[in-house]
């Protein structure tokens, strides 16, 4: 009796640990089904990442949906606040244990999420094309099934991430904007780049109408997008039973479900023709203890980039460290440790096409020998010359970012209450002044560096969230002494960060030969005030890598100041921009000459990547040009300025010209109007001058391709008669000239 029972107690026991062991498993299973990490992009764009449970066992291409959440997620991309933007949609349902695995044509095919978050109160496209291409190149991403949703804020992003200049090579493969509003003109642009949209909204959404909803859905089919939209109208649900019922993951309401739909779409005009052949022979040249020299063949004849990734594994961990030129094939990586093991690849890339990768190669760094020459003094936070007021805090986190072990930041609180001292004993002479810092899209737009030297004191502003890891000059100063540097968080827009300055000795001045002199934005004597974007985007309509733009916002408190200093003469000053038809019409351009300041407006929708004259002036020791906002009607443009040195006689007979002023005179007549818009096969122009004004009309598309012109001398309405075989239906940009000079440009919708 008692063995019978000693054995049922002995399987009764077995029982319980398998049925433990179950929900153990089982637990373990649901957790690692719902995990989402906090991430933070190379662009400085905190994000949650969802990965499939198998997508480390495998080489496969995985299609990926970005996630745009609403105004209510908004937060700083930080772990904790990233929390927020589980609430709703592929989130939340993964949060919840969804696989984000669905069946496509019988087989089943898992998607990466990736749901950045902004602190902005809309998304724009200057901050997600940039993710965009840092989760490609990080993640095994088709390139062909990238798919962009969002919810209300997040809807209107959808539409304007889409439309943006940024994506002017399409990275999408379709849409899906709920309860989210667009602009109709704009979703032209969409049309274009012949999307699939699928749209949602609720009948009664009280906070972004249903009119608003529909309106980029008329502006598409208007321009005869095919794929024509789809656009789901909910009868009787307000804004959040939108998504509610959109995001939902079985075929209750919708059959393809919103994702199933999603993997039937695949991002058009891709050929395996674009695919770039792979770079190989990937090798190292010189090292030292800081630096290693890579070189490598490049195979392809259709390549925009390259991509050179790092990793301190020879299998895994990979991530970008630089992005090239076409047709480059050497690479150098410094601010390395010393006596380290390092593995590089590369691929190259044709816009959002990818080649395979080289080759790996695995290059040690030598050990440290001290050879810093007596010419180069450099300052980390923690040398005794360093004092602090205030109450800073030492961070160790960002990795190669900061300078050495560690740096300070202020914690974004006690304005004006904090400032670090560095006081370096110097020999006498000139040097150039550095900082270092690691950047992050939380720091100050604005920090202060205060230089004390023999000329005084100087203050340059410096923007933190940009130029990561990088020695950055603050300018050339002569020190008899000690050099005094203060950095303060007076009136700081952010987390403001003091790590490290470098002095570096230079030779008694030397002004740049009488030869033709351009400063491209990111050279030395170029300084920003302001939250100015840097964008990579153009081609060869940009000057070298990138252009510096304003973002459209914050009008009047953003400038560009470009110095050089140069021998005394004449010299006539060129600006270079990007035109595009979203850019300011009246840009102001400030040059500093000896005799005093002019200003000369520009239309940067006009004169893509040409030189374009802004007078001749008269120059001593420094030249200097600066752009601004103030009072701007579209995105300002800063790119890069040149200098030609000129004759007297030259600058004498440039005066006779007609001024600026009287350009201005005109272009100030707000009653010169043209209707009706949208327009299909003509339009009337109503001059308000009393006697007949001799108008040029231009019509161009949105790449600034001239498609129609016609020269017109009237008084009162004068109607045009298009014809429609030279110009398409959609956006167009008209301009009206007088005597050279664009009046008034005007955007027309071509029915």
């Amino acid at each position: 009796m008692r063995t019978h029972k000693t054995q049922f107690n002995n399987l009764l026991a077995i029982k319980k640990i398998v049925l433990a062991s179950f929900l153990l498993l089982f637990i373990s299973t649901f957790e690692l089904q719902a995990q989402q990490l906090a991430k933070v992009s190379s662009n400085g764009i905190g994000f949650l990442e969802y990965l499939p449970s198998n997508y480390d066992s495998n080489a496969d291409l995985y299609p990926a949906i970005i996630f745009l959440h609403g105004s209510g997620e908004r937060g700083d991309g930080s772990a904790a606040s990233l929390e927020a933007v589980k609430k709703h949609g592929p989130p939340k349902h993964i949060k919840n244990g969804e696989t984000m695995c669905f069946d496509n044509n019988g087989v089943e095919e898992c998607f990466i999420v990736l749901s950045p978050q902004t602190s902005r109160w809309t998304w724009v496209g200057y901050e997600m094309i940039p993710f965009v291409d840092y989760a490609l190149e990080t993640y095994r991403i088709d390139p062909e099934r990238v798919y962009l949703t969002g919810l209300s804020m997040g809807g209107e992003g959808t539409w304007k991430v889409a439309y943006s200049e940024e994506n002017t090579t399409n990275r999408f493969a379709a849409l899906a904007p709920i309860a989210g509003r667009g602009n109709y003109q704009d979703a032209c642009i969409v049309a274009g780049h012949e999307l699939a949209v699928w749209a949602f909204h609720g009948e009664n959404d009280g906070a972004i109408s249903l009119f608003a909803g529909k309106s980029p859905i008329n502006g598409m089919n208007l321009c005869n997008a095919d794929p024509a939209p789809i656009f789901t109208v909910y009868e009787g649900v307000g804004h959040s039973g939108a998504w509610q019922r959109a995001y939902k993951t079985d075929n209750s309401l919708h059959s393809p479900n919103l994702y199933e739909w999603f993997l039937s779409q695949k991002r058009p005009a891709t050929t395996h023709d674009d695919i770039p052949t792979a770079p190989d022979n990937l090798a190292s040249g010189f090292k030292n203890d800081n630096q290693i020299s890579l070189n490598w063949d490049d195979n392809s004849n259709n390549e925009t980039n390259f991509l050179i990734e790092r990793s301190i594994s020879s299998t895994t961990n990979f991530s970008v460290i630089q992005s090239t030129e076409s047709n480059v094939i050497q690479y150098k990586d410094t601010n390395l440790t010393p006596n380290t093991q390092y593995y590089y690849r590369t691929r190259a890339k044709n816009n959002n096409v990818y080649s395979p990768y080289s080759n790996v190669i695995s290059v040690k760094t030598n050990e440290f020998v001290s050879n810093e020459p007596q010419s180069v003094h450099i300052i980390d936070n923690e040398h005794p010359s360093v004092s602090k007021t205030g109450d800073w805090i030492v961070s160790t986190a960002g990795g190669s970012n900061k300078y050495e072990t560690n740096y300070l930041h202020d914690g974004n609180n006690q304005k004006a209450e904090k400032e670090i001292t560095f006081d370096v004993e110097l020999e006498s002479g000139r040097y150039e002044v550095f900082a270092w810092w690691y950047a992050y899209q939380n720091r100050a737009s604005n920090t202060p560096f205060e230089i004390n030297s023999d000329g005084g004191t100087t203050t340059v502003y410096k923007n933190q969230k940009r130029n990561n890891a990088q020695w950055i000059s603050l300018g050339t100063y002569d020190f008899s002494s000690n050099a005094i540097v203060k950095i303060s968080n007076e009136n700081t827009d952010g987390y403001v960060v003091a790590d490290a300055l470098k002095f570096e000795s230079v030779e008694t001045f030397s002004p740049q030969p009488q030869s033709e002199l351009i400063l491209d934005n990111q050279d030395q004597g170029v300084n920003t005030n302001g939250n100015w974007a840097s964008s990579s985007f153009g081609g060869s309509n940009k000057y070298h890598e990138d252009y510096f733009h304003d973002g459209n916002a914050q009008k009047g408190s953003k400038s560009v100041s470009f110095s050089t200093a140069v021998s005394p003469g004449n010299y006539e000053v060129f600006a270079r921009w990007y035109a595009y038809s979203n850019r300011a019409t009246n840009t102001p351009f400030e040059i500093v000459s000896s005799t005093g300041s002019n200003t000369i407006i520009k239309n940067q929708q006009l004169n893509n990547a040409e030189w374009v004259s802004l007078g001749i002036y008269q120059f001593e020791e420094v030249a200097e040009v600066i752009i601004r906002n103030n009072n701007t009607d579209g995105y300002v443009v800063a790119d890069a300025i040149k200098l030609v040195p000129t004759s007297t006689a030259a600058m004498e007979a440039k005066s006779t010209q007609p001024t600026n002023t009287e350009e201005l005179q005109i272009s100030s007549l707000d009653e010169l109007t043209v209707f009706p818009n949208p327009v299909h096969n003509t339009f009337t122009i109503n001059s308000p001058f009393e006697e007949p004004i001799r108008f040029h009309l231009k019509i161009r598309n949105q790449s600034g391709h001239l498609e129609w012109e016609q020269i017109v001398e009237e008084l009162g309405d004068i109607k045009i008669h298009l014809d429609r075989t030279l110009i398409n239906s959609g956006t167009k940009y008209l301009s009206i000239e007088v005597a050279g000079h664009p009046i008034k440009i005007l955007q027309l919708l071509m029915l």
